[in-house]
């Protein structure tokens, strides 16, 4: 099962095509309408993975990478950086072989997710709101169980995708990105 994240403004935003040979954040204008959505345009939003199973991840910074690379190069991790991983609700990895996958992953996530966000920001910037729903695939028209309210210009962006795999808020997420009071 897969998250699925969804964009819909009055602004219209040019199709970045899925590439299976070039992996990357995808945005691709939807005609399906959902209940939750109030904009003209859908827009499918897909990381490199297709779906949004490749959003989040901006908790495990590169300075944790880092601190992670340097120890295990060293042979094990400090209790102190397998807690920055489990505070983070992700298990720490046993050696580096698993952090040179996890890292890879990890930083292609924060690629995606930073494109999402600028898109998020230049729509703002253009003098439209977004919203984005995010849920699991099939949810799409169900209950939201929590709505986030967010001014463009004065609050960071950051979408809380860990909360839908880790279902801390529920298995629907609405966010209103707004531009003005």
């Amino acid at each position: 099962m897969c998250v699925l994240c969804y964009l819909s403004t009055d602004r219209v935003i040019e199709d970045i095509p899925f590439d299976e040979n070039d992996r990357k954040f995808n945005v691709q204008r939807i005609e399906e309408r959902f209940s939750h959505m109030t904009k003209q345009f859908v827009y499918y939003c897909g990381s490199r993975m297709g779906c949004g199973c490749g959003f989040g991840y901006m908790h495990i910074t590169e300075d944790i990478l880092l601190r992670t690379d340097i120890e295990l190069q060293h042979g094990k991790l400090t209790e102190k950086t397998e807690w920055l991983w489990w505070n983070q609700n992700e298990p720490p990895p046993v050696d580096k072989e698993e952090f040179d996958e996890k890292a890879e992953e990890i930083r292609a996530s924060h690629r995606d997710t930073a494109a999402l966000y600028r898109l998020i920001e230049e729509t703002g910037k253009a003098g439209f709101d977004c919203e984005l729903l995010v849920c699991w695939d099939g949810d799409q028209n169900s209950p939201i169980h929590e709505t986030f309210l967010i001014h463009i210009e004065r609050e960071p962006i950051n979408v809380e995708f860990h909360a839908i795999r880790t279902e801390i808020f529920g298995e629907v997420l609405l966010y209103r990105f707004v531009c003005e009071d």
